[in-house]
């Protein structure tokens, strides 16, 4: 029994090893399909966010595929859930919503900064407002 999980495991750790080096091979290609046309840094960032689609793209098969978070009891929808739902809805105004977003964050980072602690501010007003319940 445990011959054959040890088995099972190098069996799987062997396919990933491949699929990485699969991943680091087409992601060279592309870079240097791209680095004869652009300049190094741009041949990077349009490498790097290709590739951050393709995992995006990934994680929303594998979530379609396995049906979602089961839920027990009926609670109102997080933001979280809102957005997937949006996204699911229409995944093209998700993507131009993420492409503006990246935009945003690349030209002023601050702008970032600032919603990053308005979002945790919210949750801890939240967390300390069900603590007093």
């Amino acid at each position: 029994m445990i011959k054959r999980i040890l088995f099972g495991v190098a069996t799987l750790s062997a396919m990933v090893a491949a699929i990485l080096a699969a991943v680091a091979a087409a992601a060279f290609a592309l870079y240097a399909g791209l680095a004869t046309a652009l300049p190094p840094a741009a041949a990077a960032a349009v490498t790097a966010l290709a590739f951050a689609i393709l995992a995006g793209l990934v994680a929303l098969f594998f979530e379609y595929r396995t049906g979602g978070p089961r839920r027990t009891r009926e609670e109102p929808p997080s933001l979280i859930e809102r957005l997937t739902g949006v996204a699911r809805e229409r995944p093209l105004l998700t993507a131009g919503g993420a492409i503006a977003a990246g935009l945003i964050a690349l030209k002023n980072p601050q702008v970032v900064a600032s919603i990053v602690s308005a979002v945790l501010a919210a949750r801890t007003a939240e967390k300390v407002d069900r603590s007093r319940r």
